[in-house]
Order: C-alpha cells, then sequence, then structure tokens
C-alpha cells in the first residue's frame, strides 16, 4: 500500500479532493499499482511554520 504524504499549507476541500484524484492517478500510471491501493495524508502546517528564500512564507503571502 503506497502511502503519499504531503507537507502544506492549509488547503480547500476541493483543492485536497483534486489533488487526491490527480496524484493517484498520475501515481497509479506511473508505477503500474491499482489506485485503490494508493493512501494520500495531509500533514497541514500554518504558513508561519514555513521558511522560503529566507523569509517566513506568511510574510511573502502578505507581500502579494
Amino acid at each position: 500500500m503506497p502511502i503519499i504524504t504531503v507537507e502544506c499549507v492549509a488547503m480547500s476541500r476541493e483543492t485536497k479532493e483534486k489533488f487526491i484524484q490527480e496524484i493517484t492517478a498520475k501515481a497509479s500510471e506511473i508505477t503500474n499499482i491499482r489506485s485503490e491501493a494508493f493512501t494520500i495524508i495531509f500533514h497541514e502546517n500554518g504558513s508561519d511554520n514555513f521558511g522560503v528564500g529566507g523569509k517566513i512564507l506568511s510574510e511573502i503571502m502578505n507581500q502579494k
């Protein structure tokens, strides 16, 4: 049973559903493992818990 773990900021239910569908389909295609065998786990973190390019992600997001 392949497990795909995703570290990310919070996502909407709709975004997660699309992500799960598309990543599962692609992973199944690449590995030739049936899609029903895949499990995807989301670890959602606040944007203050990510650093990108030497800055806290929440600051980067606020600048956009």
